[in-house]
């Protein structure tokens, strides 16, 4: 606030206090809120404004979800013991061509 506004405090709140009272009627009313703390004070004028809205609440109805992917797979019956082997196999695969490389490559050097 400037000085010369300063200067004016009470009669701009005499002012404010008027149009309360000659504007405030049964179908326009003021409501005043406190906003000291700002995000408590947006938080009672959405709460106020919510409060005003004529409200039933919905019955939700009863949904049954679709079973997801990973419970498809868990819920599927097992194919029987695995061959250990078979999961080895790719792994050796890969380990050999490894070897087979770094050795490559030492006899070039």
């Amino acid at each position: 606030m400037d000085v010369k506004s300063y200067t004016h405090w009470d009669e701009y709140t005499r002012a404010r206090d008027d149009m309360f009272r000659y504007t405030d009627i049964g179908w326009a009313p003021w409501y005043v809120a406190r906003t000291d703390d700002m995000k408590r004070g947006r938080l009672s004028i959405i709460t106020h404004l919510l409060d005003q809205i004529p409200y039933t609440p919905l019955e939700a109805p009863d949904i049954e979800l679709p079973r997801t992917q990973a419970e498809r797979v868990r819920q599927s019956p097992p194919r029987g013991d695995p061959d250990p082997d078979a999961l080895l196999r790719p792994v050796a695969g890969r380990l050999r061509r490894a070897v087979a490389t770094a050795r490559s490559d030492r006899r070039r050097r």
